[in-house]
């Protein structure tokens, strides 16, 4: 049963325990013929019913509590881990843009070095050209 069934179970018991007592006074009102004493054996009778219920439902409520109490225990070290977990993750992310980071600027500059290359490559080509426009026998 779930806290709010036993709830209701409880609320039951209690209601119904009320209205023993309440129709077993109204009914000692109408019988005025029976005698005193069978009324207050009646009378101790109910009581007595009316207090046993009323333990069941402090025992119901005790061990209601109880449960809770380990449920609870159990999802606060369900999130205690989940939010372990979660710092590990964050911890990860942050090492993994830090690498990220270096490897960016390495591209960044091996991307610079190569149009820088490609830029002398060009100047030895037409260095090139020019001097074997030189060299050649001029006809």
């Amino acid at each position: 049963m779930n806290g709010k069934d036993e709830k209701i179970s409880t609320i039951n018991h209690l209601e119904n325990a009320r209205q023993h007592l309440a129709s077993h006074s109204q009914l000692g009102r109408i019988r005025r013929f029976k005698s005193a004493g069978a009324s207050a054996m009646n009378v101790a009778s109910e009581l007595a019913a009316a207090i046993e219920q009323l333990a069941e439902s402090h025992k119901q409520l005790a061990e209601s509590h109880k449960q809770s109490e380990k449920k609870y225990q159990i999802y606060l070290e369900r999130f205690e881990k989940i939010e372990g977990q979660a710092q590990v993750l964050d911890d990860a992310t942050a090492r993994l843009e830090i690498v990220t980071a270096g490897d960016e600027q390495l591209i960044d500059d091996l991307g610079a070095a190569l149009e820088e290359l490609q830029l002398d490559l060009l100047r030895l080509t037409r260095l090139q050209e020019l001097i074997n426009e030189q060299l050649k026998p001029q006809s």
